[in-house]
């Protein structure tokens, strides 16, 4: 035994180390093609995923210096663009920019604010803010309508977010037509559920009763001769 150990102890040690250099290295088992990291174990996945991360890292600020150099400076023809450090309620917008007024802004989500339409408890409520949005331009420098006087059409010119809330011009002739004639014979026992009183939720809410209309959920379609339902 002891003639053994003599024999082969260098051999043991050799082994020894190779087997502790490959757990500490490791090895590398493949590139993952979803998220670019290397598969494997030990030194060598750690330093190829480092590289990735610093790869990853660099495209992220490369993509976000080539956005911020197509953020818009004017409007198509050089226009100047709307401030965005003062409200811009009361004037009028092209919300699509097709050349047709859509409608008056009545909330500027740079800014937010709060106010009552009733009384505090019915009334109530809170305009939601963000802090980034699309830049606007003045298409038209006076535009005149019976709703809203005399005042500037904004037009959106490049990407991000939605800045205001408009009020349409046009209105559903009241003379023809009504909201759901059905549903006020029976009632909606579950209308707080199904719809929200959150500051210009009225498009989610509409899109829920059309659903609700669709499948005669609350009574009959168009239940009354005179009137239609919207």
């Amino acid at each position: 035994m002891k003639k053994f150990s003599e024999d082969h102890g260098g051999v043991a040690i050799i082994l020894i180390v190779i087997a502790v250099l490959l757990l500490i290295v490791g090895s590398v088992k493949g590139l993952d093609e979803g998220t670019g990291k290397v598969n494997g174990s030990g030194v060598a996945s750690v330093v190829g995923n480092a590289y990735s991360n610093a790869i990853d890292k660099f495209k992220n600020s490369f993509d976000e210096t080539l956005a911020s150099g197509n953020v818009p400076t004017s409007g198509p023809n050089g226009e100047d663009l709307v401030s965005k450090t003062e409200s811009q309620v009361g004037k009028y917008a092209d919300i699509d920019g097709d050349g047709t007024v859509d409608g008056i802004i009545f909330a500027d989500l740079l800014f937010g604010g709060s106010g009552k339409w009733e009384n505090e408890n019915r009334g109530k409520y809170s305009i939601p803010t963000i802090t980034t949005s699309k830049e606007y331009y003045v298409s038209q420098n006076s535009y005149t309508n019976n709703l809203g006087g005399t005042a500037e059409v904004l037009s959106p010119t490049g990407k991000g977010n939605n800045r205001f809330y408009i009020m349409s011009l046009s209105d559903i002739d009241s003379n023809t037509h009504t909201w759901y004639a059905g549903a006020y014979d029976g009632g909606i026992e579950d209308y707080n559920i199904i719809t929200s009183k959150e500051f210009c939720a009225s498009k989610s809410n509409s899109i829920t009763m059309i659903k609700k209309w669709n499948s005669s959920a609350y009574g009959n379609q168009n239940s009354m001769s005179k009137y239609t339902d919207v």
